[in-house]
């Protein structure tokens, strides 16, 4: 059947009859409507109202693989069409036979297997011999359009993808500030679906902070300029977070600005790291201060300490004086003790670490809490039996422990709930995620809990400064908190705080757990002091303390050849014929360390002991020099008596 039907002729190729019959029009009419169709690049079809094809253009045929009409007339056009969209395509053929217009994509397969995408328009069109009007239908292939279609969307969804998946805030907002478009970072951050931000402006979505952001955009659309690294606060789920924000004028085709595009990034946690080195920065400046503070007035407690002992040795228990120079002595102790803080605020002190239980530890220190805190403040205990060891000096941590408990018990003038707890802990527990110097490993955990006034922020930020008290003058000297936090880190730990005002405070410290096995203490017998019969070669630079020190020794029947250097030291070793038994010799010194100096001298001299004394430990000298090879250490300031005894003590010590 030719797509033509028969039709009646009309007034026009009535008229034209020309040089042939009106038949002859008609037909020649009919050959040439069939030419165009045949021409037209798009498929042009005649459908039966059961669905099997009555015609199809050459076009339509070339779509759908066939070399000729006769391969497909008389068959069901259904079957052409994909499963999937086969209803569909159904369905629009009913409605066009029932006197309907339709357009319709589906995909089709050809005879050879290719799938196209068409885009059909369907008009009934009536005819003879049928009694439901025909499918008359122009397809055109738009498989290039759909593969377009598909490829932008995949590359729309990919851009979602990303646009979510950016850990930073992206927002677009139009000129009334209402927000457009915001990606999923917004919805982890506040908590909410984007279903109740988007289309509203941030006061309605209930920022505090609105009035701040709309004036950064006023100025950029009015400039049409971009403004970056804007800090400014974001009300989040969790609380406020800092936010570094770049903002640019957003335009439109015609470049026209009709909003504002804006990336945030969240930077609460780098704010507070860099809060926390600034803290630490300040802390290690004032505590070398602090330590070359303690260095020079321990060399001047070390003379008042031992000439006021000499003093009081001279004279009789009777004598008027003596109450005065007991009081010389009694303040230079007092002294010695603030030199001692100051020094284990500024991590510049000796520790001499072993592995212990720190279970042990909080018992035997709780026994003295009970009658240090009083009797209205409850002291309850939560030891995990399964800690793990560490490695701390035993005695600077039974510091640590009664300056936190003693602080507590200032928190709680009317009584309340002291609770120490221990247990063990992974690096990567949540409540280290501010603490970015904990190294991975077996940690453990030491907690001083109290439910008193608890602290503001601001007094909070400057706890551990040396001298920094609430307390009145006569009650504390501010170096509590302070010895705690050198204590704690030069043991390699850390320690955090969790305060609210009218709440309380809890302390907590981190200590690595140790890799060693812990070593029993072998215990010391009973020395003379004075007992000398050696020779003791004396190197201070110090005139003063070295005089002190020579009659000291002298007095207990050393034999003692001085030097006020390392250097002098060496030329003096040098010109001694005899025998040397002991080295006692300041640790910091110009030009030569007392270290070098001892490792110069047992060199050159097998058997000589080694006495270190210094007012300031220097870490690089003292702690890998000295403790980790064993050798004699005395701080200074030390009386007489307790120089004696630790000559001997070095003297008699098996080698």
């Amino acid at each position: 059947m030719p797509l033509m039907g028969p039709a009646e002729p009309s007034p026009v190729l009535r008229e034209s009859s020309g040089t042939g019959t009106v038949d002859e029009n008609l037909d020649r009419i009919r050959r040439h409507l069939q030419a165009l169709i045949d021409a037209e690049p798009e498929c042009v079809k005649l459908v039966a109202p059961d669905g099997t094809l009555l015609d199809m253009n050459a076009a339509g045929l070339a779509m759908v693989e066939a070399d000729n009409v006769e391969m497909l007339r008389g068959q069901s056009v259904f079957a052409l069409v994909v499963p999937e969209h086969r209803e569909a395509f159904m369905a629009m053929h009913d409605r066009v036979c029932a006197g309907g217009n339709e357009t319709l994509e589906f995909e089709i397969v050809g005879l050879r297997g290719t799938r196209r995408w068409m885009e059909t328009h369907a008009v009934p069109l009536q005819q003879d011999g049928f009694s439901a009007p025909v499918h008359l239908a122009i397809a055109r292939d738009i498989t290039a359009r759909k593969k377009a279609e598909d490829l932008l969307q995949r590359q729309r969804a990919e851009l979602q993808l990303v646009f979510d998946a950016v850990p930073a805030l992206i927002f677009i907002k139009d000129l009334d500030h209402r927000l457009v478009r915001l990606n999923q970072e917004f919805v982890r951050l506040t908590g909410r679906p984007l279903a109740d931000l988007a289309g509203r402006t941030d006061a309605e979505a209930g920022s505090p902070y609105a009035e701040l952001y709309h004036r950064d955009e006023d100025e950029i659309v009015a400039s049409g300029l971009p403004k970056r690294n804007i800090i400014e606060p974001f009300k989040a789920e969790a609380g406020t977070r800092w936010l570094r924000t770049d903002k640019f004028p957003y335009r439109d085709d015609a470049g026209r600005i009709v909003g504002v595009i804006g990336f945030a990034v969240d930077i609460t946690e780098r704010l507070n790291l860099e809060k926390q080195l600034l803290q630490a920065q300040k802390m290690e400046a004032v505590g070398q201060l602090a330590g070359g503070i303690a260095h020079d007035f321990n060399n001047l407690l070390t003379i008042i300490l031992g000439y006021s002992e000499g003093i009081m040795e001279r004279m009789h228990s009777h004598d008027p004086l003596r109450a005065q120079v007991a009081q010389i002595a009694n303040a230079g102790q007092r002294a010695a003790a603030l030199t001692r803080q100051l020094l284990a605020f500024s991590r510049k002190q000796i520790l001499a670490p072993r592995v212990i239980d720190l279970n042990e530890q909080v018992a035997a220190t709780g026994r003295m809490l009970t009658r240090l805190i009083g009797a209205d403040v409850r002291l309850s205990t939560v030891l995990d039996p399964a800690l793990h060891r560490v490695k701390v000096d035993p005695g600077q941590m039974e510091q640590v422990i009664l300056n936190l408990a003693v602080n507590a018990r200032d928190a709680m003038p009317r009584g309340g709930n002291l609770t120490i707890e221990t247990r063990n802990i992974a690096w990567h527990d949540d409540l280290l995620r501010d603490c970015a110097e904990i190294n991975p490993g077996r940690l453990v955990l030491l907690s001083v809990s109290d439910t008193g006034c608890g602290m503001t922020p601001e007094v909070q930020a400057h706890i551990f400064d040396p001298f920094f008290t609430t307390k009145p003058p006569d009650k504390g000297t501010g170096l509590g908190l302070a010895t705690v936090y050198g204590i704690v880190t030069q043991s390699g730990g850390r320690i955090l705080v969790e305060t609210a005002v009218d709440v309380g405070t809890t302390f907590r410290i981190i200590l690595p757990a140790a890799l060693e096995s812990p070593v029993a203490e072998e215990p010391g017998g009973h020395l003379p002091a004075c007992s000398g019969r050696e020779t003791v070669l004396l190197v201070e630079d110090e005139d003063q303390g070295r005089e002190l020190t020579r009659c000291v020794l002298v007095k207990c029947g050393y034999t003692v050849l001085e030097a006020a250097s390392g250097r002098s030291a060496l030329s003096v070793a040098e010109g001694h014929a005899g025998r040397i038994d002991i080295l006692v010799t300041d640790v910091v010194m110009p030009e030569m360390s007392g270290r070098q100096l001892a490792d110069l001298l047992t060199a050159r001299r097998q058997g000589l002991k080694v006495l270190y004394i210094s007012g300031y430990t220097d870490d690089a000298v003292v702690r890998h020099g000295i403790v980790e090879t064993q050798r004699a250490f005395l701080p200074k300031p030390f009386t007489s008596t307790s120089l004696a005894k630790k000559v001997r003590e070095v003297l008699e010590a098996v080698a």
